[in-house]
């Protein structure tokens, strides 16, 4: 009994990437896909990483902000004011949609804070995930959004997806 416990209790928020595919940015971070989800460089101009699947209305990207760069504004935010400053816009963008959900959390060796949205865009019921992670140089955020019909068959993956997010290792040169 004790040992079925320990596996449900470890094997929780494992996600099956069965199917998905590695997608990597110049060797210093990568996210798991699924695989309806096609690369797209018309989400967002500051996108290092985009996909969608127009057709069934499912989004994912993840930008990258260098800290140095906010510096050169004179912005110097904790994760959780850079998160709560981009769920303000998302909020907005959404009619005004509260936060139904935050989570604070470490993920492997990073910082992680994440939280949904539901909300309307276009007049268009959305769900909406932001999640923000930070490492020594830079702030990511990793965003996954599907119109709210499409929420229950498309939410585990896009979680799994915003959760794989990973640094790559730096490789020593010899």
């Amino acid at each position: 009994m004790s040992f079925y416990f320990m596996f449900v209790f470890i094997g929780k928020d494992q996600f099956n990437y069965s199917g998905f595919r590695e997608a990597v940015y110049k060797e210093r971070f990568s996210i798991m896909v699924p695989p309806y989800l096609l690369e797209d460089d018309s989400l967002h101009a500051s996108a290092q990483l985009a996909f969608s699947d127009y057709s069934n209305e499912v989004y994912l990207m993840v930008i990258e902000e260098r800290k140095r760069d906010l510096q050169r504004r004179d912005i110097q935010p904790f994760l959780q004011e850079y998160f709560h400053y981009l769920g303000d816009n998302v909020s907005s963008m959404l009619g005004n949609a509260p936060l139904a959900e935050l989570k604070d959390h470490q993920l492997g060796n990073m910082h992680v804070v994440s939280g949904e949205f539901n909300g309307h865009y276009g007049g268009v019921p959305v769900f909406y995930i932001l999640s923000t992670y930070e490492s020594e140089q830079a702030f990511y955020q990793v965003r996954g959004w599907t119109a709210q019909h499409a929420k229950n068959s498309v939410k585990k993956d896009l979680y799994a997806s915003i959760q794989s997010f990973r640094l790559k290792e730096k490789r020593s040169r010899r």
